[in-house]
């Protein structure tokens, strides 16, 4: 049994999910007591079939596994470290795998990992989580919407890719001159495809430039607790966050997803329906006698007013974790910069050596021209001397 983490509080995931499908491409896995030491939740929204979620999440917990090394006497700082490269190896881990088996579909992905009192959430695509201490509702997540992500636009249209809207007739993109309707979107240089987002597992029709880089935001959970809510698209499209939080503040997690994933449902209308997926986790310390409804109606601060504590609203912070006030930020990465950074350095250092070298080949031809422009005898008389 791995020893207790010097560092932090001692605090739980107690959590539910619950889906509303159509397509049946929305999925959820929850690693349960597993790993001592370590919880693990996450979203899976897939695209053009089911194929691409199901794998990844069904082999994601084994995948991390596989590269996570804890060392229970680890500092909090270490420790969220060595989890950000866990974690990034294995999102791209898991797309080298599903890209063998040659399938077009794609997925989203967002993960949460809670290690003592280390939140850490990593995602690609446009699945949110929001973390709610009962002082603001905090995203954890960076979406990869196209429309909405000016450095995934740029990213994108620098690796050559189509970036358009679609044609009237919503064939695919528009042709040169036409206003276009819709979001955003990437596509094929076929044509085929229109994909909202830039970042994801899968979606191999699209190309290379659709990475599987994810974000990674990493906070400290106030000893206190707070409520973290995971969702795809489908929750977070027809509800505003504040809605989310507010329809389910006094319930429990199974009847909190519950209650979101029917009311999200029902909002999208009755023509277009997306598939809605939904993880309500409670994070409270693993001796807390009080569930979390009750923890939040006790820091709820302010002027009294007629409404009960525990409708009672909190700012939300959705521009990242720059803003946030009562959360201690860990870090707060776009592991694809990262990657990139890296790749210019070693093009910068390959490119040095090549001038380098280049420059010496150059001075030895200069040399052997001026040598062939000599006289003979002028020739010999410098290889005597040399």
């Amino acid at each position: 049994m791995a020893e207790p983490f010097t560092y932090g509080n001692d605090l739980v995931f107690k959590s539910a999910s619950s889906k509303r499908q159509k397509l049946g491409e929305d999925f959820v896995f929850d690693s349960g007591s597993g790993q001592a030491g370590v919880r693990v939740l996450g979203v899976c929204d897939g695209h053009y079939g089911k194929g691409a979620a199901a794998y990844v999440s069904s082999h994601f917990l084994s995948e991390l596994q596989d590269r996570l090394l804890i060392n229970s006497h680890a500092d909090r700082e270490t420790t969220a470290a060595e989890l950000r490269h866990a974690i990034t190896r294995t999102f791209i881990k898991l797309a080298e795998c599903f890209e063998r088996s040659k399938k077009i579909s794609g997925t989203t992905l967002t993960v949460a990992i809670l290690i003592k009192d280390l939140l850490t959430v990593a995602n690609i695509g446009d699945c949110k989580a929001f973390l709610d201490d009962g002082v603001e509702l905090v995203e954890l997540t960076n979406s990869h919407r196209i429309e909405d992500n000016i450095g995934e636009q740029r990213r994108l249209q620098s690796a050559g890719a189509l970036v358009g809207r679609s044609c009237a007739a919503l064939t695919g993109p528009t042709a040169e001159g036409e206003k276009g309707i819709g979001k955003l979107r990437v596509w094929a240089k076929s044509g085929l495809g229109g994909l909202r987002i830039g970042r994801a597992i899968g979606s191999a029709e699209i190309g290379r430039c659709i990475v599987p880089h994810p974000h990674i935001r990493q906070v400290v959970v106030p000893r206190t607790g707070a409520r973290l809510i995971l969702g795809s698209d489908g929750l977070w499209d027809p509800l505003d966050t504040s809605k989310v939080f507010s329809l389910c503040q006094q319930l429990p997690p199974q009847a909190a997803a519950a209650r979101l994933s029917s009311v999200a449902y029902r909002a999208q209308g009755s023509e277009m329906k997306d598939d809605v997926a939904v993880i309500v986790a409670d994070i409270l310390p693993a001796s807390s006698t009080q569930d979390w409804p009750a923890v939040r109606a006790s820091l709820v601060k302010g002027p009294k007013s007629w409404l009960p504590a525990c409708f009672a609203r909190p700012a939300v912070k959705d521009g990242g974790l720059d803003t946030c006030e009562a959360l201690e930020v860990v870090a707060d990465v776009d592991t694809w910069a990262e990657y990139a950074a890296r790749c210019a350095a070693s093009a910068r250092k390959a490119l040095t050596r090549d001038d380098s070298a280049m420059q010496d080949l150059d001075k030895q031809h200069t040399k052997v021209q001026q040598a062939a422009a000599l006289p003979a005898n002028q020739a010999a008389s410098r290889s005597q001397t040399c």
